[in-house]
């Protein structure tokens, strides 16, 4: 019984490697340029924005450092829109994959998901160095918390597009509303603002939004005494356990249109 799980066990991580080597090569070439480009264009996504809001000198609410504040705002975004967006063209673009009968497609969502989490760590840490070359001072006061919220952050981001991957290929115009729900997401975050100052019916959507308690956990690592009451990391964890759970069910339930589309 032993012998034959450890067996299994190996066969499933020798999938997941070849599906992460094939995504890789297929994304990003057979070089390593291939890969820095994948790390690059979020990279230069998150730093492009940062810079027009910098530029633009507006005093920020919190603190005196206004690239500390835009960037604890606009990084959890980038670290959620592009994991969750790769991840819903996981089945997509792996299609051909399914012809070998050893591939399932929870290997290529598990696969996609692992290549993303490594993605994702390369460019948190090319932003954070490119920022202390340029003088920046954006450690946080709380670590273990930053490295929490991040590691939240990029989950909640995989969740989605686990749930979305399904919805996609029976649905092909869900990449629209995708891009909608990102856009709203992102104006209700709290990224640019803080949205306890808004009016207090606006307060009661805006705690709904999962992304506004990421950004908002991970800036009290940067602010002390930032928070409150309106901040709940439990519920960005039930909401991505939540969505985990219905995406692969519904993976489950729908696998043989899956299959056949």
């Amino acid at each position: 019984m032993r012998t034959s799980f450890v067996a299994a066990l190996a066969n499933q991580k020798a999938v997941l490697g070849a599906l992460i080597l094939r995504d890789m090569r297929t994304r990003f070439g057979r070089t390593a340029i291939g890969f820095v480009i994948a790390v690059a264009w979020p990279l230069t996504h998150l730093l492009a924005m940062l810079g027009i809001w910098v530029a633009i000198g507006r005093a920020v609410p919190l603190g005196t450092n206004n690239v500390v504040f835009f960037g604890t705002g606009i990084m959890p975004y980038i670290l959620c829109l592009y994991p969750g967006r790769m991840m819903m063209l996981a089945i997509q673009q792996n299609k051909p994959m399914l012809l070998f009968p050893v591939v399932k497609v929870i290997d290529i969502i598990l696969a996609r998901a692992l290549l993303e989490m490594i993605t994702a760590m390369c460019v948190l840490l090319a932003f954070c160095t490119i920022l202390y070359i340029a003088g920046v001072d954006f450690l946080p006061n709380q670590p273990a918390i930053a490295i929490a919220a991040i590691a939240l952050t990029v989950l909640y981001g995989i969740s989605v597009g686990l749930l979305s991957c399904v919805i996609l290929v029976l649905f092909p115009m869900w990449v629209a509303i995708f891009i909608l729900i990102m856009i709203a997401q992102w104006i209700t975050s709290g990224a640019l603002y803080l949205p306890s100052m808004m009016p207090h019916w606006v307060l009661e959507y805006i705690v709904y939004n999962p992304l506004y308690h990421c950004i908002s956990w991970l800036r009290t690592a940067y602010y002390d005494g930032y928070g409150g009451s309106t901040v709940d990391p439990m519920y960005v964890v039930q909401v991505s356990l939540f969505t985990l759970l219905l995406g692969f069910a519904a993976e489950r339930a729908v696998r043989g249109k899956l299959l056949m589309k």
